[in-house]
């Protein structure tokens, strides 16, 4: 039983990763097109921390799967 919750428990987690993934993807693409029209340095900084972000987040989903696939 307790297996079972912590798979269904790193399924939540991976769901919860990718759409956090998915919009800090987004939202970084936004900056970056706003920083292109406006030449504006700080949004693409912004934009540059956001991919960052979507990186270590990827990197957990990724470890996580990992964990997961020891676990079975």
């Amino acid at each position: 039983m307790a297996v079972d919750d912590e798979i269904q428990s790193l399924k939540r987690k991976k769901l919860e990763l990718s759409a956090d993934t998915d919009s800090l993807t987004s939202s970084a693409n936004q900056l970056a097109e706003k920083a292109e029209s406006s030449r504006d340095m700080s949004i693409l900084v912004k934009s540059t921390a956001m991919r960052k972000a979507c990186k270590k987040k990827t990197a957990e989903m990724t470890d996580g799967q990992a964990v997961g696939r020891q676990a079975s």
